[in-house]
């Protein structure tokens, strides 16, 4: 994850990778425990989401006209939960913890 996060910022002249990804999300508040608002600032600062929707993988821009920290891509995914667990269908995202997020950087 390291190797991926340098190959990230030396391509992109350090715009795109998990560590400014993360630099991101704590300036917005982020912590490791989930926060709605400040995921969806996070998405919106970054372009994952337009007009209060979340776009889709075919909306990426994978040039360097992309907002910082636009890619890599973290999905966030439709999920049906069965209804012990929360139930229903609901939003799950995949943001990288900031223990793992801490490793990529130091």
């Amino acid at each position: 994850m390291r190797t991926i996060n340098q190959l990230w910022l030396h391509y992109s002249d350090g715009k795109f990778g998990f560590s400014v990804q993360k630099e991101i999300y704590e300036s917005l508040g982020g912590t490791e425990e989930y926060n709605e608002q400040v995921w969806r600032n996070f998405c919106d600062r970054i372009g994952w989401r337009k007009e209060g929707k979340y776009i889709m993988y075919s909306d990426l821009t994978f040039n360097l006209k992309a907002p910082q920290a636009h890619l890599p891509y973290v999905a966030v995914d439709l999920v049906w939960r069965p209804r012990g667990i929360g139930g229903g269908l609901t939003w799950e995202s995949y943001l990288f913890s900031r223990s793992l997020a801490q490793r990529l950087v130091t």
